[in-house]
């Protein structure tokens, strides 16, 4: 049995990962859909595409959701072809454009969220793993 579970992780294993998450006033929706490998002996992708779908409880009846691409390479994540810092003004922006209004550790949980649903099912945010977001859903495939 030791050696089935060690040749187990001694494969690629792609996955794609789809996960909801709520601001704690339930006013902004957040979803993510990842997909990915994660290579032979790693626990976390270091490459993985997606997009983040924002939405809110204050957006004009009809209006659509604010889509963004969500880019992990290297292990370096980029949101609409942004970087480093720029990541997190560019996430705040888009909060915006959707009619969010997150609090700080909102967003920086948000952030979280986005870089490990790109590293794959051990780094999703589960219900549990967050101090402010609820997780009223995770789904993962192959």
């Amino acid at each position: 049995m030791g050696s089935a579970l060690i040749a187990g992780c001694q494969a690629d294993r792609p996955f794609n990962t789809s996960a909801v998450y709520e601001t704690a006033d339930g006013r902004c929706t957040i979803r993510l859909e990842t997909r990915g490998v994660i290579r032979a002996g790693d626990d976390l992708a270091r490459d993985a595409d997606g997009r983040i779908t924002l939405s809110s409880a204050t957006q004009q009846p009809g209006a659509p959701p604010l889509d963004a691409v969500v880019v992990l390479r290297s292990g370096d994540l980029t949101i609409d072809g942004a970087r480093g810092a720029e990541n997190d003004v560019l996430l705040a922006a888009h909060l915006a454009a959707a009619g969010c209004s997150p609090t700080a550790g909102e967003r920086g949980e948000i952030r979280r969220a986005i870089e490990g649903a790109l590293g794959g099912p051990k780094g999703t945010l589960m219900d549990g793993q967050t101090k402010v977001l609820k997780v009223p859903s995770v789904q993962f495939a192959r």
